[in-house]
């Protein structure tokens, strides 16, 4: 196998949802370059530890530039981008090539949409396991959706909003829940505001706060207390 190493920045860039586009130009060891398809692994690092890989067994180089789009093998959503990250290339059985490549600004795009908060380990807000191997993430599942904090939290309708809280379910189209827990907003333009299994299920029902109320009628209103129905 020739040996082949960069001779100029590896550049990648958010191009979709939980994919990485990555272009590159390699050389041989003499400044020679390759023509040809060559086996490439491509490797993510945080703080010098590998965190996500990729193998691609026959990616085309033509005139030593290759491109190829990363996380259509090994899915990108476990990685919430929100540290610094370096790629590592490896091609065939060569060494890895070094140095890494820092990931530029443009890969972090990938943690605005909605406030993507489908997984964090960082210690920050957003995931929390009760036990190994048993996780409790966040997730926004529709476009303009937010979660912006807790665990266990899912805005699953367009621009539906979870503040933060644990166990909260923004369903309904444009939905809000502000925190609490097991709270539910699965009526268009529904709001709960806090408390404890509460329910607003109207369109455009607001259950501010409280245990166990429900709000199920349209323009209805629980202001709070234990068990109230507003219909």
């Amino acid at each position: 196998m020739v040996s082949i190493s960069t001779s100029s920045s590896v550049t990648a860039q958010s191009v979709a949802p939980d994919s990485l586009s990555v272009q590159g130009f390699l050389t041989d060891s003499i400044g020679v370059v390759p023509d040809g398809n060559y086996s490439l692994l491509f490797k993510l690092y945080e703080n010098n530890i590998s965190v996500w890989e990729e193998n691609h067994p026959s990616v085309a180089v033509e005139n030593g530039v290759f491109n190829v789009l990363l996380g259509g093998t090994t899915p990108l959503d476990t990685m919430a981008f929100n540290a610094p990250f370096d790629l590592g290339i490896t091609v065939g059985g060569d060494a890895e090539i070094s140095p890494r490549t820092p990931l530029a600004a443009a890969a972090y795009a990938k943690a605005l949409p909605g406030l993507y908060t489908f997984y964090r380990d960082d210690g920050g807000g957003g995931f929390w396991e009760f036990s190994p191997g048993n996780p409790v993430p966040n997730r926004v599942d529709q476009h303009f959706g937010t979660v912006g904090g807790g665990l266990d939290n899912t805005a699953s309708n367009w621009a539906a909003t979870v503040g933060g809280g644990f166990d909260n379910t923004a369903s309904g189209f444009t939905a809000t829940i502000a925190g609490g827990f097991t709270n539910t907003a699965s009526g268009d333009s529904s709001t709960v505001a806090g408390g404890a299994h509460n329910l607003a299920s109207g369109m455009v029902s607001t259950v501010g706060g409280g245990r166990s109320n429900t709000a199920n009628g349209s323009n209805s209103t629980v202001g709070g207390g234990p068990v109230k129905h507003g219909k």
